[in-house]
């Protein structure tokens, strides 16, 4: 702690104290300036109780100014308001979490309040570091799609998916690994009117008007109509792994209608391995690359249907990988029992036992849906392992052997 003032360096730190709405000055002191964007300034602050600057409670305040004049216009409003409706609603690991927000009294700036977190952008680590590898391609696409999820079960979508709006950060659970979190829910938009909350602009209360950013915007996106939804993200989110595997967008064009045309007409989706030199082709699994092209198939129906189904793709990515011959196999045929059965993937797998033995554990991570037929992945996990632990949800147990449970 230190009096009020006295930390951020000083005098520096009082100048940047005139950045902040009147209301804010007395209960937040500016550390530093993080970042600006287009919509705004984003700067470390800590909370200051009874005139002492607390330096362990640290947040991330974002300042809106007007862009057509010194007051924010109802439309600027509008949107603002809207983004942090969708925060509010999106409490995940894997997305920024806001703590406030507001108007300042002359309302000519809009704040946000939020965690602070700190890390580059994946466009940032692609620029700086080169593509990512497959396995950091996936957990990205693990963490994104559960920041997803819980905008999509709130009816809510994204349409920004794309590498500038995902950040690499410390996970706070083992900062010895990256964790993923997605950012900017400016364009965010309700697709029922029912379950997206008054505040939230609907396809059905406004007019169509495309969003987001072109390359990563799907066929439907672009040509508008009612068949935009969950699965518009999903295809963004295909494009940006395939963009941080590679390198490279998946759809071209010289021009600006050359892209859209490529986007809007391609008939097969692209394929991850026909954009990586020979050293990494020969690495690049199967199921990865079938994962990202069903995500980027033109016809909508063709897609994952949810973000779920895509994480149970990419997760059966990393299965995938593991030895041909293992120790252990776990599967599962009811969707309540995905979490247990990673539990004991990732609980037991890499392990050694007493007598020396490295555990090796096949997830088979391909349920059935619809009264589809079970895998190939089944039979290769049974036959090739030397334990079978079967995870049966207690409703097909329970009436077979009448053992009740309290």
């Amino acid at each position: 702690a230190a009096p009020l003032g006295g930390g951020g360096g000083g005098g520096g730190s009082f100048d940047l104290q005139s950045v902040l709405p009147e209301e804010l000055r007395d209960h937040f002191e500016v550390q530093s300036p993080v970042g600006s964007g287009a919509f705004g300034q984003v700067y470390k602050v800590a909370r200051v109780r009874h005139g002492v600057v607390m330096g362990s409670e640290v947040e991330a305040l974002k300042v809106v100014a007007g862009r057509m004049g010194p007051c924010l216009t109802q439309k600027e409003l509008r949107r603002l308001f809207r983004e942090a409706a969708v925060m509010m609603r999106v409490r995940c690991k894997h997305s920024v979490q806001l703590f406030d927000y507001g108007i300042s009294g002359d309302e000519t700036r809009f704040w946000f309040r939020m965690e602070f977190v700190e890390g580059p952008t994946a466009q940032r680590v692609l620029t700086e570091e080169g593509p990512f590898g497959e396995a950091e391609c996936v957990r990205l696409g693990l963490h994104v799609l559960r920041a997803l999820s819980v905008l999509h079960h709130r009816c809510l979508a994204h349409r920004d998916v794309k590498p500038a709006n995902i950040m690499r950060c410390l996970d706070p659970n083992d900062p010895s690994r990256a964790c993923y979190k997605l950012l900017d829910f400016g364009v965010a938009v309700g697709l029922k009117p029912e379950e997206a909350g008054e505040e939230m602009v609907t396809h059905a209360t406004l007019e169509w008007q495309a969003a987001g950013t072109l390359a990563y915007m799907s066929p439907e996106s672009l040509l508008g109509g009612e068949s935009i939804g969950f699965q518009s993200d999903l295809w963004s989110l295909g494009v940006t792994l395939y963009r941080l595997f590679t390198g490279s967008l998946p759809f071209h064009g010289a021009s600006v209608i050359k892209l859209y045309q490529d986007i809007t007409s391609r008939a097969a989706p692209p394929d991850v391995r026909d954009a990586v030199d020979t050293g990494r082709r020969a690495a690049v699994g199967d199921e990865f690359a079938e994962a990202l092209q069903r995500s980027m198939v033109t016809e909508v129906g063709q897609r994952f249907r949810s973000a779920s189904e895509m994480d149970t793709a990419l997760y059966g990515c990393l299965v995938a990988k593991q030895e041909r011959f293992f120790s252990v196999f776990v599967s599962y045929r009811v969707k309540t029992e995905s979490a247990h059965a990673r539990i004991l993937h990732d609980n037991l797998h890499n392990t050694v036992t007493p007598g020396g033995h490295r555990v090796k554990v096949y997830l088979d991570a391909v349920r059935l849906l619809d009264g589809e037929s079970w895998e190939q992945g089944f039979s290769k996990g049974i036959t090739s392992s030397l334990l079978f632990v079967p995870l049966v949800s207690l409703g097909a147990v329970e009436p077979m052997c009448g053992v009740g449970v309290g």
